[in-house]
């Protein structure tokens, strides 16, 4: 009967590396090549965030009550990701990783070799095929039940994962509010809502039986499993927190206290990493960015340098260490490091939208127009396109090339119809124009999607009053 417990939890770890290394690997195609750094591409769960919670949480929920809970464990930075598609093709990439188990592990039910009498399992002798095949069922059966979890539109879940880069903006902010108490919503549907948890075990069971996989020897493993696992997933957490990196845990409780904006607590925690391991890349990293954030640049600008030193390959330090330096006006230095980002990542939207950015505080218009333009070009995310034709309009209105600049703001605007900035400029430039008809209209709308946006709101009076003073 151990058997049962051993192939259960090798099979269930060995399918959520597999469901996490699609996630990994899909993010890499797409642009974010910091996954490989990081050692995600990769089936050791050893390198995931949190080994602990993601591999071994989910066992226990198993043995408690049979809810299968996907696991979580590596860090895609999104900002790196080409555009809206690949955003969603990441999260998408893991459910289909558990389909693609599920179709591999039925392939024997499909083939009809699963011939064995399940009263085999009550006698003193039994075959080991049996047993075999009884946990091959129910590793199908979770992975199925995982499926269709993990495809429910719940912040923080795949299913939400995929579609949350096609919802409008303000829905994307208030719902990301919830992400932290996304796991928490769903298991209270699945252990207190009962005919939510039914539903999805009777469509899992109708799937099952679709694939040739007998439900009842499923239920059978299922009920060994938790006989005889208690000490072997007890034993597996402990071996996870013996041989599990001390410095990840630390790196991992930083990131969380950077979710809540804790920043003296976060950097305690990338402190107490780097002691334990000072050639860790990404609690630099990390630190850097804390410290960026609350605003001691020269030290996060150190911090950079030593994970420049440590890998200076990685394009995301710097690009970070351009945007610190961007802050500091050392706008000559910053263009440096964003170039040297954009040679190691020359489809980075967002180190080309930056890198544009500050040229524009150097006045090089028609270098900064270049840049926005290879933004433009690489495709990637609605906020980004957008912002890369509002400062491309702000170009062209310098290099007086009114009508271009007029024509760039629009398409800003038609990217998000709902910014009074880029109402505001649109604005300015038809002011300039001498049009102060489509001029007013345009601080009519800025102040009607952002009413605390005084600027738009005073130059629309200043406006009216010279209107009325025509009159």
């Amino acid at each position: 009967m151990w058997l049962v417990a051993i192939l259960v939890c090798a099979g269930w770890i060995l399918s959520l590396c597999f469901h996490e290394f699609c996630h990994a690997l899909v993010a890499y195609w797409g642009g974010d090549i910091s996954v490989k750094d990081k050692g995600y591409l990769t089936f050791n769960p050893l390198k995931y965030t949190d080994p602990g919670l993601s591999l071994v949480l989910p066992l226990f929920f198993l043995l408690l009550g049979g809810i299968a809970l996907p696991g979580g464990a590596v860090y895609i930075n999104h900002s790196l990701l080409r555009d809206r598609k690949w955003e969603s093709a990441v999260s998408a990439a893991g459910p289909l990783a558990n389909v693609l188990i599920v179709l591999a592990l039925s392939i024997p039910f499909q083939l009809g070799w699963n011939r064995f009498d399940l009263t085999e399992l009550n006698s003193e002798t039994f075959v080991t095929g049996t047993l075999i095949f009884v946990s091959l069922a129910f590793l199908i059966l979770i992975n199925i039940y995982v499926i269709l979890i993990n495809l429910l539109p719940i912040p923080s879940l795949d299913g939400y994962g995929i579609i949350d880069p096609w919802l409008p903006h303000s829905v994307q902010r208030y719902l990301k509010q919830f992400g932290k108490y996304g796991i928490w919503i769903l298991i209270g549907l699945l252990w207190f809502v009962r005919p939510f948890n039914q539903f999805l075990w009777n469509l899992t069971e109708t799937i099952s039986e679709f694939l040739k996989i007998p439900v009842e020897s499923a239920l059978i493993g299922g009920e060994i499993f938790r006989q005889y696992s208690v000490v072997l997933v007890v034993g597996l957490l402990a071996v996870l927190w013996l041989f599990g990196s001390k410095e990840k845990q630390w790196y991992v409780k930083g990131n969380n206290w950077v979710g809540v904006k804790r920043y003296s607590r976060a950097l305690t925690c990338y402190d107490r990493a780097l002691k334990i391991k000072p050639d860790y890349i990404e609690a630099w990293q990390g630190k850097g960015y804390v410290l960026m954030q609350l605003q001691r640049y020269e030290e996060a600008i150190a911090c950079y340098d030593k994970a420049i030193e440590l890998n200076p390959q990685q394009s995301q330090s710097w690009f970070v260490r351009g945007l610190i330096l961007t802050n500091l006006q050392r706008y000559e230095e910053a263009i440096a490091s964003f170039d040297k980002a954009t040679l190691l990542q020359p489809d980075g939207a967002e180190i080309w939208l930056y890198r544009g950015q500050t040229l524009l505080e150097l006045q090089q218009y028609e270098t900064a127009i270049a840049s926005f333009d290879r933004t433009i070009s690489l495709q990637p995310k609605r906020d980004t396109t957008s912002y890369a034709w509002y400062y491309r309009s702000y170009a062209l209105s310098r290099l007086k090339r009114e009508e271009e600049a007029i024509s760039a703001c629009d398409r800003a605007i038609e990217l998000q119809p709902n910014s009074g900035v880029f109402w505001m400029l649109r604005g300015d430039l038809f002011a300039a124009s001498g049009r102060d008809e489509e001029s007013l209209a345009s601080y009519e709308q800025a102040f009607h999607f952002q009413p605390n946006l005084s600027e738009a709101r005073n130059k629309r009076d200043r406006l009216l009053k010279k209107l009325n003073l025509l009159k």
